[in-house]
């Protein structure tokens, strides 16, 4: 095995060996791209070619075995200011990010693949990597143990072939032992009603504590048995006793799209902005901008899923651990799903495929895994009637709509990104899927073990109770409101008492203050108005220029702060944080959420906190929502959207949809 190494950037940039690396990236580069245009996007994903050239380098520089793990490659961005400064033509220097996981430690590399160098080699102690996609199969391996044989037989499975195992991610509750292994936490359930009935009939009572590097049975944990509910809840077509078919409502562009699409870079009613598709973090979107009269006005640099805390109330053996970070221990991108026309997306939707790096350092081809539609909301954008409706104004109101939807185990999230003709960008969240349900005795909420059985759900069918949980996404968003240095600005709204002899006693006004340094902003029981300012602009009316982080669901995790998940998901305690930018600053809950003992992220952060006063700063927004399941739930969960708004507030001179005509071509 050879033995990772260190890169002495000190003695291995050397002048003479700097010059010559330059000279060669420059040759390189004309060589690749030419003298005036490039393939490449500074913001495009890694190409199948790319990820494979990104491994393949370091192997032959000696770094890693032909059998290492490769749990992430994604884009490297290029500096900020360079990706600022870039302009179609110019060259793109492309970077990969790597992590590496080889005798059981974890690595991270920078691979400069255009001067084919490997500029980084670090080893990461003490952390544990996303889960591997061969890891999910883990469960297989446990069948073959006599305990775990004997103890479904005491269930009545004999045929393993009808028992379905699968490894979850086991959080961190103390054991440091525990934490030093790589360890799942299988349960299982019923598999003779076919995959698509996974979740739907959980062997309740019995579960395991494996090692996924040699799989090991480490503990079983044998307690109860629950009956498994064994009818059957089909939420397939072919099985449901259908409704008469709806007429169709299309939404669809019978003269073509108003949307240009040039490889990744989208164009619409003076939006313009860049899409693409990593393995963690699912879709991002960068290079926000809005075309305002003749200038073209920077409104956000980048903006992703960051995570995905996801923990359920019940603190019985099976279940205490569940509670998950769905977007650095899976990957939003990673488990994207294809999407069904008609039905994800309306008819006429452009469609992209996206590369995703697998674990081997190869990858695949997600095909239809990103939509991009109009559509026309069937509500005015603005509208006015005056003098007895013989003057009527009104406009027809349409938004363009990126979408992606991951589909992380039993739950499928609807990721939409929505510009509007009146230049708000609204993010949507959409929560479907399966809830999950555990196994009881209650039948029925009127039987005396519903007091006990009960404490922690919904009882949904007999014997199914869907337990309560939470979701708190947060958004990593990148707002450079007319240029990167930016302030945040909180305006309280405070009453005002009015004396005699005016005949109000009170009104409410805004009292805006500006934050001076990182942390965390907590709600305001009266409200508040929060924005990105640019304190160096000023408008003809003298307002600085400013973005409005508007509010959508705002429930905060009502967990203890000394509760061991709590800890791994800090940042799901307050609706918004905003930090200094800083480009390796990317995940909430840190870069290793798998295992982690807590405290990463933007708690650590802002420790220390530094001046965001006139600086580059993030946002960081958590949509959050308590879900108190219910019967309607099931067998599939109707989509619960909840949202937040990046809304201009003093950014425009005017209504920016005021010149919008009344008809359509």
């Amino acid at each position: 095995m050879s033995k990772a190494r260190a890169l002495d950037q000190a003695s291995f940039l050397t002048a003479p060996r700097l010059l010559l690396l330059m000279l060669a990236g420059v040759i390189l580069s004309f060589w690749i791209f030419g003298d005036s245009s490039g393939p490449f996007h500074p913001m495009d994903s890694l190409t199948a070619d790319e990820i494979e050239e990104a491994v393949q380098l370091l192997r032959d520089e000696g770094y890693i075995e032909d059998d290492a793990q490769v749990p992430m490659v994604s884009l490297l961005e290029m500096p900020k200011k360079e990706v600022l400064d870039w302009v179609a033509g110019d060259p793109v220097r492309r970077m990969a990010f790597l992590n590496i996981r080889q005798d059981k430690a974890v690595f991270e590399a920078e691979v400069d693949l255009t001067n084919k160098t490997v500029m980084r080699w670090e080893s990461i102690p003490n952390v544990q990597t996303n889960q591997l996609e061969r890891e999910f199969m883990a469960g297989k391996t446990l069948l073959q143990d006599e305990k775990w044989q004997a103890a479904l037989a005491k269930r009545g499975y004999g045929d393993l072939e009808d028992v379905s195992c699968v490894p979850a991610t086991p959080g961190y509750f103390g054991s440091e032992p525990e934490r030093e292994r790589r360890v799942g936490r299988v349960y299982c359930s019923d598999a003779t009603f076919g995959e698509a009935h996974t979740f739907s009939h959980p062997i309740e009572g019995l579960y395991a504590l494996i090692d996924l590097d040699t799989g090991e049975v480490l503990e079983i944990i044998d307690t109860d048995v629950v009956a498994v509910n064994k009818s059957r809840y089909d939420y397939e077509e072919a099985f449901v006793d259908l409704r008469s078919k709806l007429k169709p409502v299309i939404i669809s562009a019978q003269r073509g799209g108003n949307f240009e699409i040039d490889d990744n870079k989208i164009l619409w009613q003076n939006w313009s902005f860049h899409v693409r598709l990593e393995r963690r973090d699912g879709l991002v979107i960068s290079l926000v901008s809005y075309q305002d009269g003749d200038i073209k006005r920077p409104i956000a640099y980048q903006i992703h899923a960051s995570e995905m805390f996801v923990p359920y109330m019940d603190a019985s053996p099976g279940w205490y651990y569940r509670t998950f970070m769905d977007v650095g221990e899976f990957g939003f991108g990673l488990l994207g799903s294809s999407l069904k026309p008609g039905a994800d997306c309306p008819k006429g939707a452009e469609y992209q495929d996206a590369v995703i790096p697998d674990d081997m350092g190869s990858s695949t081809i997600k095909t239809n895994v990103i939509c991009i539609f109009e559509r026309n909301t069937g509500r005015p954008v603005w509208r006015h009637a005056a003098d007895g409706a013989k003057v009527l104004e009104s406009r027809p109101d349409i938004d363009l709509v990126v979408r992606t939807i991951p589909s992380i185990g039993n739950y499928d999230y609807v990721i939409d990104y929505v510009f509007t003709l009146s230049g708000n960008l609204r993010v949507e969240v959409g929560a479907t899927g399966i809830v999950a349900v555990k196994g009881v005795l209650t039948q029925n909420s009127d039987e005396k073990s519903a007091v006990h059985d009960l404490l922690t759900g919904e009882l949904v069918a007999p014997g199914l109770l869907a337990v309560y949980h939470d979701h708190y996404l947060s958004f990593r968003i990148d707002l450079d409101v007319d240029g990167p240095n930016n302030s945040f600005e909180v305006a309280d709204i405070v009453t005002k008492d009015i004396v005699e002899p005016n005949p109000r006693r009170s009104i409410w006004g805004l009292e805006p203050r500006v934050v001076e340094v990182e942390g965390a902003i907590d709600k305001s029981p009266a409200g508040q108005v929060w924005r990105i300012i640019n304190e160096n602009q000023k408008t003809d009316l003298g307002h600085h220029p400013g973005i409005q982080i508007e509010p959508g669901h705002q429930d905060l995790s009502l967990l203890s702060a000394e509760d061991y998940p709590q800890r791994r998901a800090g940042f799901s305690s307050k609706p918004l944080w905003v930090t200094q930018y800083k480009s390796k600053e990317r995940y909430a809950a840190g870069d290793y959420p798998t295992q982690s003992r807590g405290g990463d992220g933007l708690p650590q952060w802002v420790v220390e906190p530094q001046s965001i006063r006139n600086q580059d700063l993030v946002v960081w927004y958590t949509v959050g929502f308590h879900h108190a399941t219910r019967v309607e739930d099931w067998p599939v969960m109707p989509t619960k959207w909840h949202s937040f708004t990046l809304r201009p507030f003093n950014f425009f001179a005017r209504n920016p949809a005021l010149d919008l005509p009344s008809g359509f071509q």
